[in-house]
C-alpha cells in the first residue's frame, strides 16, 4: 500500500516540482545577466521590491505550483481541460521571463503577464470542480502574479 501511494501522488508531485524548479532555474538564467545591465537602468515605480524578494518568493511558488501540477498529473483524466491550462501557463510563465529579461519587451511581457493570469485561474477553475487542493495551492501564484502584473504595468509605462 505504501509503495502505491509513493508511486500514485508523492512521484508525480515530485517530478512536477522538479519540472517548476528546472523552468525556474532556466528562467533565472535568462534573468540574471540582464539584471545588472539593462534592468538595473529601468526607472522602477516605488513599490518595486529590492532583488532579494524574488528568489525566496519564486522558489516557495515553484514548489506549490509544482505540487498542483503533480496533483493534476496524478488524476489528470478526472481533470483534463485544468492539466492543459496547466501546461499553458507553465509555458506563458517562462515565455514572460525571456520576453521581458533577455528582448527587454516590456509591453510584449504585459501581454503575455495577462493570457498567463487567464491560464492560472482556468486551470483553479477547471481543477476546483473536482480536486479543490489545486485551487488552495495556486492562491498564492495568483496573487503574486496580480502583483507582477501592476509592477509589469508600471515599468511599461515609466520606461
Amino acid at each position: 500500500m505504501q509503495y502505491r501511494k509513493l508511486t500514485t501522488f508523492i512521484l508525480p508531485c515530485g517530478l512536477m516540482v522538479l519540472l517548476c524548479l528546472s523552468i525556474a532555474g532556466l528562467a533565472g538564467w535568462v534573468t540574471q545577466e540582464n539584471i545588472p545591465t539593462w534592468f538595473a537602468f529601468l526607472h522602477k515605480p516605488s513599490f518595486n521590491p529590492p532583488a532579494w524578494v524574488f528568489g525566496p518568493v519564486w522558489t516557495v511558488l515553484y514548489i506549490l505550483i509544482g505540487i498542483s501540477g503533480g496533483v493534476l498529473w496524478r488524476y489528470k483524466k478526472e481533470t483534463t481541460r485544468a492539466f492543459y491550462c496547466f501546461i499553458a501557463q507553465l509555458v506563458l510563465n517562462f515565455s514572460w521571463s525571456y520576453i521581458f529579461f533577455a528582448g527587454h519587451q516590456l509591453g510584449w511581457a504585459l501581454i503575455d503577464m495577462i493570457f498567463l493570469i487567464v491560464f492560472v485561474i482556468l486551470t483553479m477553475t477547471f481543477s476546483y470542480q473536482k480536486i479543490k487542493i489545486v485551487t488552495g495551492l495556486l492562491l498564492p501564484y495568483l496573487a503574486w502574479l496580480c502583483f507582477a502584473f501592476i509592477l509589469n504595468f508600471s515599468l511599461w509605462h515609466l520606461n
